[in-house]
């Protein structure tokens, strides 16, 4: 069940996390950063989380994430990635991948 929901609800928004730093720009240095910045605060987000945090806190932990490592810069940016992290279940296109 995990693994399903990983790939219906995850995937998809932190995809649109991606797209939403940058990741749909058209300069490659731009999809660049805005990798570095998702992976970056993915990993940050682990460290919000505890063996008891639901799937859902999640995207929490991201957009605290953001809040420690850049002041919140993005949040606007955010907000609907982290709806879609508890809401969304869509599969992504594979033709999206060739972008990078």
């Amino acid at each position: 069940m995990f693994f399903k929901e990983l790939t219906e609800r995850a995937g998809p928004a932190l995809w649109d996390m991606y797209l939403a730093l940058g990741g749909d720009s058209k300069k490659k240095e731009e999809r660049g950063m805005a990798r570095e910045r998702s992976i970056t605060l993915l990993l940050e987000s682990y460290f919000f989380l505890n063996p008891l945090s639901k799937f859902t806190d999640g995207a929490d932990a991201i957009i605290t994430a953001n809040t420690h490592l850049f002041a919140g810069k993005d949040d606007v940016l955010l907000l609907p990635m982290h709806s879609g992290f508890l809401t969304q279940k869509r599969k992504i296109s594979s033709k999206v991948y060739n972008k990078l």
